[in-house]
């Protein structure tokens, strides 16, 4: 049986799915909801932060929680946590392979932390996959201060919901997007022919305090899912 939050979850995805809740449109008050689904305020709450964070929903300060406004293809969004938006779509996320190691930073890496050179951080490589299809392989680093005890165990599932525990939450990511043929190391990670076209995403995360935690290389395949980035003006 589901649990109380995922049944407030499905409740309200019901709704946007039945068109009763629309793009834009402000959804049910929390109080209602208390009274729709039979769970307390809390797991409301819950599970309508939850659905914010995985853009379902926005909430607008002093008006209430909206629909929000999806993006019109529904494929892979880089750059929003893979494990979550695997679910968005219904897919099985996984960790095909994985290493990590102990480093300390060059001077390049350091900048980008805005730390000193030799700060410990972590180097984890793993290969992600959609389904049990290889999708993307990545070489990240993570600042050691931030997660001393990160092994392999953490690195074979999200590292961002490992993050959370320790109050480290995503907030932005910033994307330098190149396309690129495979070496011979990422196409044997991928299982993909050398010199097949990849898309490369060079990326620096930060947390909500504007601090970076995770910088690093990722390399997409784009012959199995395709790959969206929805712009909007704010």
């Amino acid at each position: 049986m589901a649990s109380k939050i995922q049944q407030v979850k499905d409740h309200i995805n019901s709704q946007i799915e039945r068109r009763i809740y629309n793009p834009g449109q402000m959804i049910a008050s929390e109080s209602e909801l208390v009274k729709r689904t039979g769970a307390s305020r809390t797991t409301v709450r819950i599970a309508l932060r939850d659905l914010v964070d995985r853009g379902v929903l926005y909430k607008e300060k002093g008006r209430g929680t909206f629909v929000a406004i999806r993006p019109r293809y529904s494929a892979f969004r880089w750059g929003c946590g893979f494990t979550k938006e695997a679910q968005r779509l219904g897919l099985t996320p996984s960790t095909i392979w994985a290493s990590i190691a102990r480093q300390e930073a060059d001077s390049e890496l350091a900048a980008k932390f805005k730390v000193d050179p030799g700060t410990p951080v972590w180097f984890v490589c793993r290969v992600r996959g959609l389904d049990g299809v290889p999708f993307v392989y990545n070489e990240e680093y993570f600042l050691y201060s931030q997660c001393p005890e990160l092994d392999k165990h953490y690195a074979s599932g999200s590292i961002y919901e490992y993050l959370a525990k320790f109050g480290i939450r995503f907030a932005m990511t910033d994307q330098l997007m190149s396309a690129v043929a495979a070496s011979a190391k990422v196409a044997g990670k991928l299982g993909v022919a050398k010199s097949t076209p990849l898309i490369m995403v060079n990326g620096l995360s930060r947390m909500r305090n504007g601090l970076p935690f995770n910088c690093g290389t990722m390399f997409y395949r784009t012959d199995k899912y395709k790959i969206t980035e929805s712009i909007g003006e704010k």
